[in-house]
């Protein structure tokens, strides 16, 4: 080997000796970033739990707050039957089908009938009646023809 690519070979050597020595720090840089990554990943994890544990909280409330004003409701008619006010309980209940019926008609607010007919249908399915109320037969019950 003559004497100029021995010295290029030392400044490689050296050159690549001091990359190596500067690369072993960003290797301990590359760990604490990745295990900052991770704490982030799990905050972010926890975040989203607290926010779903939130929204939950939120519709209990929710309907909580529909199962008191429909108890009291239903308080309210029990009393003005037993005080036999017919004229109030007729007004209550027209002003309750009034209700229902502009939030039933409302054309943005869908969620209502959506709710309204999962609730009911449930209530149906349990008690075995069809959609329109109507006793559901089962199959082995129906008379064939």
């Amino acid at each position: 080997m003559s004497l100029e690519l021995r010295v290029e070979l030392r400044n490689v050597e050296s050159e690549i000796e001091r990359l190596s020595n500067e690369f072993d720090p960003w290797e301990e840089k590359d760990f604490v970033y990745n295990h900052d990554t991770w704490h982030w990943e799990m905050l972010k994890q926890k975040e989203a739990a607290q926010s779903c544990i939130l929204r939950l909280r939120q519709t209990f409330d929710e309907m909580n707050g529909m199962y008191v004003e429909n108890v009291a409701l239903l308080s309210n008619a029990r009393e003005l039957a037993r005080n036999k006010d017919i004229a109030s309980l007729r007004q209550l209940s027209h002003h309750q089908v009034e209700e229902f019926m502009s939030e039933w008609n409302h054309p943005y607010v869908k969620s209502f009938r959506f709710n309204y007919e999962f609730n009911i249908l449930n209530s149906l399915l349990k008690r075995r009646l069809s959609q329109d109320e109507r006793i559901e037969f089962q199959d082995d019950d129906r008379e064939t023809l």
